[in-house]
């Protein structure tokens, strides 16, 4: 069989060449049309792009788009436009718990005083010789969301959560690293 190539096209033939040249003429009916729309069965186009609302629950749920586009197959624009939204709300939630006012107890010398809770965590990581902190949320069920700080150490890497509850502005240590960063007390090898 020899193999043609595009030569041009008119208003109701399609001119095709052969390698040495030669022209060969297709005309362009209906048939011809809709064969060249369909698309190959094993294109992208034939899968199946997951909805909006499952892009979002899966953000929601830690995953990134990176993540969502390689299980899925789906391109990254598709999967930002809908994602975007919920990566806007996962940043906030972590703004909203940082600029949780906390009062911490004074002594003999001082008054209680206010700070933001992300200023505390900041300072308390700060003192501890830590570094490169990096927060992010993720929500745990309708009203609460989970709030983590991971940061190294000199020993490695190190991270601390708690759950936040945006309504009430309570936020609850749930490891030992939150335990330590919260407390009044002084931090040691905890963290």
């Amino acid at each position: 069989m020899e193999k043609l190539h595009f030569g041009r096209i008119t208003s109701d033939e399609l001119v095709m060449l052969s390698d040495e040249g030669v022209e060969y003429s297709i005309a362009i009916d209906e048939t011809l049309r809709s064969a060249i729309r369909r698309t190959p069965a094993n294109s992208k186009a034939d899968q199946e792009l997951p909805s909006p609302r499952e892009i979002q629950e899966w953000v929601r749920d830690g995953k990134s788009i990176e993540d969502i586009c390689e299980s899925t197959g789906a391109p990254a624009d598709y999967v930002s436009k809908f994602a975007q939204p919920v990566i806007d709300e996962l940043n906030h939630i972590v703004e909203s718990a940082k600029a949780v006012r906390i009062s911490l107890a004074g002594d003999r010398f001082s008054d209680i005083t206010q700070i933001e809770f992300g200023t505390l965590i900041a300072n308390r990581l700060s003192a501890a010789g830590a570094s490169s902190p990096a927060w992010r949320s993720q929500r745990i069920d309708l009203g609460s969301w989970q709030l983590r700080i991971d940061f190294q150490v000199a020993v490695g890497l190190g991270f601390a959560i708690w759950t936040f509850d945006p309504r009430k502005l309570v936020l609850t240590p749930e490891n030992e690293a939150a335990l330590s960063l919260s407390s009044t007390e002084s931090l040691n090898s905890s963290v």
